[in-house]
């Protein structure tokens, strides 16, 4: 059996979502990374330094993401998507609703 170690931070977005999580096999290299939602509400995103956050998580990353979640698309869960996909972050599989 495969243990695994995982850390998921909820980053702050004031009214809206992003969070993200990293999940790491026990004596494996790889780390599987993922973001669930990436949005906050318009007036919010100077307040948190939202996009400064995104681009902190970008680089913890090394622009690497296994997996990118969208639970629906209101404004305030997918406005911070553009930013965080721009510049090399290409995530290999997406699950958003139908």
């Amino acid at each position: 059996m495969c243990k695994a170690k995982g850390e998921f931070t909820f980053h702050r977005a004031g009214h809206g979502l992003f969070y993200s999580g990293v999940i790491t096999a026990e004596n494996a290299a790889k780390k599987f990374n993922f973001v669930y939602d990436c949005g906050t509400m318009p007036k919010r995103r100077e307040k948190f330094d939202f996009d400064a956050q995104i681009d902190a998580y970008k680089e913890s990353i090394d622009n690497k993401l296994d997996m990118l979640v969208i639970s629906h698309f209101h404004e305030d869960h997918v406005n911070g998507l553009e930013k965080l996909l721009k510049g090399g972050v290409t995530p290999k599989v997406v699950i958003m609703p139908y």
